[in-house]
Formats: structure tokens, C-alpha cells, sequence
């Protein structure tokens, strides 16, 4: 008997054994998608595995081959059990996301295109500047790894401002040559759209875009192209790690030291660099970490001898730039103000001179939570007991701290969950409450006031919602001089580059080395490398 077994999406941590009917032989395959029966329903699931034999008892039979081939190929079925057994989720949860949902769930046959002809990428036109010492040794070592066609893995160790992304492109150019393919993994769906638009213009090929905000049509056929090789290069956030490719030689990670890489709420729990690691190491291709504040972990891989190699770039582009000149700032005696008057001078010069300057403050929302003084409860959100942050809604500018969800209003950033601010202490009734933290919302309203006439953007996961081209419009009216001061959280301070940009300012810095986090004095250091880059 042929036993094929099939990964269900349902979430037990197992696969399931059913009988292929001989007139399904040949149509059913490792990575086919079937239907059978589970229970009273009928699911559609793929094949993980083949098997003649016997079965201990008897098994239900597949009722229907969905597709005339395999959507999955072999390497995505060997890491969908590689994700299982890592993260330990059920199998067909895992199976379930390497899918888009119009693939994974149509009723009708999916076809894969046939691949014609593939374009070579153009040679690059001359470059009207020659490569720092450590570009171009990057670039000529990742190059002889590249060109030896197997697994290889290396970490770039830059400065900021140090050129990585020139080094990225020519590397991306050189991979898909003669029909090989590239992935470079982003930290931020905001980080997506400049980069996407730079490689457009450069690698001379179609490009993919892949993450959360991309329409369903085009995540379809940008799966379809990468599944059957005539897509050659795809710019991503942290799901595009899960990506089929027909012959993957390079991925680029940005940022790898980024948090945004770890999937946290739902199953599998994956961390993108991890992955495109795993995925690498199987298919033969070289894997480049970046990073101007690399991961403990990355390092401590890059050790002398050990599996990832270490070049150093420690040179920036504009040799005659000298590094930013560093200041830390008291805010003695401003305890109702978020900027110090030292700051607020600095950013009034940048005005008159016609300059940008950016603030960072890693905290989105008005207030960062609502306590009372006379018994210190805080208000927290009844699902995650987290506390609730105060934020500010379109309608507030005229209305008090209390106002309704149209003005002031408490929001949970884990679930959602947002309720009216309370009047009154939920434990002892009386109060007074107090309102305490400091968030972009609340950074951009002091700035208003003392800056009248100012034009000012906010760049936070509250202004990126909701638009699909909001980030590139926040991003590109402030790069086109619209804009004189850019408020934001840690967005603001990744692969950006803005040559009118001569202040940054970070607001209370050192309250980050108090967050819950074992990692916070390591992701403290990073962001404010960053910034200051």
C-alpha cells in the first residue's frame, strides 16, 4: 500500500497517515497539495513524506490531488520539519506559512508558470567614485565566496555610513547571473520601500516585494515567479525568509542584530536570520549578516575558525566627514518638559539654517502609562497585564487628558485593547492620576508649541498604519526637504540616509536600560550606534 504522510493546518504536533488510491499515484508527491477527510471535515494539507507498506490499523484515503504539481519543493518540506522540530510547532502550522493564503487555500488548481527565457542583469555603468579600502575588500572576498557555489557565511562588521548597501547591490547583481537568485531581508516593513526602490534602479531586473502590507494578487505572483525561478531578486521583512526559491545562491540580512527578525505572535516562533541560515546551508549559498552593532550571538559565530567569517569595515564613505561629535544632556529642572533647553536651542539653529534634524524616542503614544499618586496603582490591560499607554487621537489638540476615543484614550501595545482613560484610581477610587513617560506624540506637541512654524513628521507604528504607502510618503517627504524635524521610535534611526540631517537627538536615553529585558543594555548601545551614525 502507498501510505503518503500529510501535514494538516491544525494545531497538533503531529502529521497524519492516509492511503493513496491507485488511481492518485502518480499525481501525488512529496509537496502536493490534497484534501481528505479529518474528523466530520475535509482539510486540504500537503504531503510531507512517501512510504510503501503496511499500516498497523486502517487508514482513511486521500480523496483528491489539488494541483497537477507539487507547490512545495523538497528543501521547503525538509524546513517545514526543520521549523518544527526547532521551534517546536506543529508541522502543518509550519507548513501553513511558507504558503500565501490565496495559494495555500485555493479551490481551483494552482499552476505554475512555465519559465522562459531569463534575462542577464545589464552590466553596472561605472561608478563615479571608487570604494573605500574596506568596501573593496568586502566585496572581493564575498565575491570568491559567491562564485565558489557552496555554503559560506560571512558577517560585515561596518560603521555606520561605511557603504554596506553598495557593497549589498553589487553582490545582488553578480547572484543573479546565469539565473541564480538573491534575498535581502529588511528589519522593518518601513525599510522595505527605499531599498526596494534603490535595487530596482540598480540591478536592472524585476525586483519582488514581500511583507504583511503586500497586496494578496501581487504576493501570489511574486511566490509563483521565486517558485519557478523567473523572479531572480525579492527585497523582504522577516517573512520573506520563508520564501521558495528554485536556485538560491545569496541572502543579504540588514540590521541583523534587529529584534523585529524574532516572530512573536504566532506559531512558529522563527527567527529570520536562524532560517535564511538553515536555508542556506542547505541549498549551498552564501549568507551575508550586517551590521554596524552586530548581535552577541552573530559574533561570538564569527570567532576565528569558527562558522561565519569577519570582515571589518571601519572606513566612512565621506573620508572627510569626521565622526559625530557626541553630547549627553542632563534634563535638570525640566520635569514637565520632554526637551532640554539645551536641545531645543540646538534644534532652533538647525532651523535658521535651513537644516533637519531628527528625534528619537523610542517609545510610541503620548504618555507611557497612567498611575495614581496616592496608591501608585497603574493602569494595565485585563488580557496581557501589561500596563496601558496613553495615547493621543485626531481629535484632542482642544481636549483634556480624559477625553473620549476621538481625543485621549488608553491603547495596550501587546493585544490592542483600548479603553477610555479613567477618571478616577481603579483601586482606591480617588486619586490624582498621573500621566507619566514620554512618547513621540507627546515630543511632537512641545515641539509645536515652542516651534511654531516648524514643519514637523512623526514616524512611529501609529503614522505607518492603516496606508500602504504611508512609510514611503513619511520617508520621501522628509528626504524632499518638506519636513524640518523628524519625530520617531527606532525607525528613524535604521539604513535611512538624509544629507541635510545634521542633529539627532535622543530623549531619555537611559530609560531603555531599564526596560525588562535582559538585552537591554545590548539593544540600548545598538540603537544609539545607530542613531548617532
Amino acid at each position: 500500500m502507498r501510505i503518503a504522510e500529510v501535514g494538516m493546518p491544525v494545531p497538533l504536533d503531529k502529521a497524519f497517515d492516509y492511503e493513496v488510491p491507485a488511481h492518485l499515484t502518480a499525481a501525488v508527491q512529496v509537496g502536493s497539495r490534497v484534501r481528505a477527510p479529518f474528523g466530520p471535515r475535509r482539510l486540504v494539507g500537503f504531503v510531507l513524506g512517501l512510504r510503501d507498506g503496511e499500516p498497523s490499523r486502517p487508514l482513511k484515503a486521500l480523496e483528491k490531488a489539488m494541483d497537477p504539481a507539487p507547490l512545495l519543493t523538497s528543501e521547503q518540506v525538509a524546513l517545514a520539519r526543520w521549523l518544527s522540530a526547532r521551534y517546536c510547532a506543529p508541522v502543518g502550522e509550519c507548513v501553513k506559512t511558507l504558503l500565501p493564503a490565496n495559494v495555500r487555500s485555493a479551490m481551483r488548481p494552482v499552476l505554475l508558470p512555465e519559465p522562459g527565457p531569463l534575462p542577464e542583469p545589464p552590466e553596472a555603468a561605472p561608478a563615479g567614485f571608487e570604494l573605500t579600502e574596506g568596501q573593496a575588500s568586502s566585496f572581493a572576498r564575498l565575491d570568491d565566496l559567491l562564485g565558489a557555489r557552496r555554503h559560506a557565511a560571512a558577517l560585515i562588521h561596518g560603521v555606520p555610513a561605511s557603504g554596506k548597501t553598495e557593497v549589498y547591490l553589487r553582490l545582488l547583481r553578480r547572484a543573479a547571473r546565469g539565473g541564480g537568485q538573491a534575498l535581502f531581508l529588511v528589519p522593518e516593513i518601513a525599510l522595505t520601500k527605499p531599498f526596494f526602490a534603490e535595487f530596482s534602479a540598480g540591478m536592472g531586473l524585476p525586483v519582488a516585494l514581500w511583507h504583511s502590507g503586500v497586496g494578496a494578487k501581487a504576493k501570489r505572483e511574486a511566490w509563483l515567479g521565486l517558485r519557478t525561478g523567473t523572479v531572480r531578486v525579492v527585497v523582504g521583512a522577516r517573512s520573506a525568509s520563508l520564501l521558495p526559491f528554485k536556485d538560491l545562491r545569496l541572502v543579504v540580512v540588514d540590521e541583523e542584530q534587529d529584534e523585529s527578525y524574532k516572530e512573536d505572535d504566532n506559531a512558529p516562533y522563527y527567527h529570520a536570520r536562524d532560517v535564511v541560515m538553515e536555508r542556506a546551508r542547505a541549498s549551498g549559498a552564501l549568507v551575508v549578516l550586517g551590521s554596524a552593532t552586530p548581535s552577541l550571538e552573530s559574533y561570538a559565530l564569527a570567532v576565528p575558525g569558527g562558522p561565519v567569517e569577519l570582515l571589518r569595515m571601519d572606513e566612512r564613505v565621506a573620508r572627510g566627514t569626521p565622526p559625530p561629535v557626541v553630547r549627553v544632556l542632563a534634563r535638570r529642572g525640566v520635569e514637565h518638559e520632554c526637551l532640554s533647553p539645551e536641545l531645543l536651542t540646538a534644534v532652533k539653529e538647525r532651523l535658521q539654517r535651513r537644516e533637519q534634524s531628527i528625534l528619537l524616542v523610542n517609545r510610541r503614544g503620548y504618555s507611557n502609562f497612567v498611575m495614581c499618586r496616592a496608591c501608585s496603582w497603574v493602569s494595565r490591560c485585563p488580557t496581557c497585564s501589561v500596563a496601558f499607554v496613553h495615547h493621543k487621537g485626531a481629535a484632542a489638540d482642544h481636549q483634556d487628558l480624559f477625553s473620549g476615543p476621538a481625543g485621549y484614550s488608553l491603547l495596550c501595545h501587546h493585544c490592542g485593547k483600548e479603553e477610555p482613560v479613567p477618571v478616577n484610581c481603579g483601586r482606591c477610587g480617588k486619586g490624582p492620576l498621573r500621566f507619566s513617560g514620554v512618547g513621540t506624540q507627546k515630543v511632537v506637541e512641545e515641539l509645536r508649541q515652542k516651534l511654531p512654524g516648524a514643519r514637523i513628521l512623526r514616524m512611529d507604528g501609529d503614522s505607518t498604519a492603516g496606508e500602504k504607502a504611508t512609510e514611503a510618503g513619511v520617508w520621501g517627504s522628509f528626504r524632499d526637504g518638506k519636513a524640518d524635524v523628524l519625530v520617531g521610535t527606532k525607525l528613524v534611526a535604521k539604513g535611512y540616509h538624509f544629507p541635510r540631517v545634521t542633529l539627532v537627538g535622543v530623549v531619555d536615553a537611559d530609560t531603555m536600560l531599564s526596560m525588562p529585558d535582559f538585552r537591554a543594555a545590548e539593544r540600548t548601545v545598538q540603537m544609539l550606534v545607530q542613531a548617532a551614525g
